[in-house]
């Protein structure tokens, strides 16, 4: 979200046809961080799919994440779990988060 609180779209590209996901996560990651620097955003979202094992698992599933964090410095990973059947319909699971580590804006960071 921009400062003025309009919502802005990124995307990271490496130019290959079929780029690492991590490659692409620290590109996001750096391109958000430089907004936040700039205090050009005052909160920022990446969205990817993702395995993890859910609270109280033992085996990873298949999720789509969702890492949030805002300027005031709340950071939380949130968690859709879904299952693609065989006939193409998407089930899916109840959502699941778990607070994570800033990565975005800086712990100096402060609102005006």
């Amino acid at each position: 979200m921009a400062s003025d609180g309009g919502i802005q779209w990124i995307a990271a590209d490496t130019g290959k046809e079929f780029p690492s996901a991590q490659i692409l996560m620290e590109m996001m990651t750096e391109l958000i961080k430089d907004k936040a620097a700039c205090d050009e955003i005052r909160a920022a979202a990446i969205c990817y799919d993702a395995r993890t094992v859910p609270p109280g698992g033992a085996v990873k599933i298949d999720v789509i994440s969702f890492n949030l964090e805002c300027l005031l410095g709340e950071s939380i990973s949130v968690f859709l779990p879904y299952e693609k059947r065989e006939n193409g319909e998407i089930r899916y699971g109840e959502m699941f988060a778990a607070e994570k580590t800033r990565q975005f804006f800086s712990n100096s960071s402060t609102a005006d």
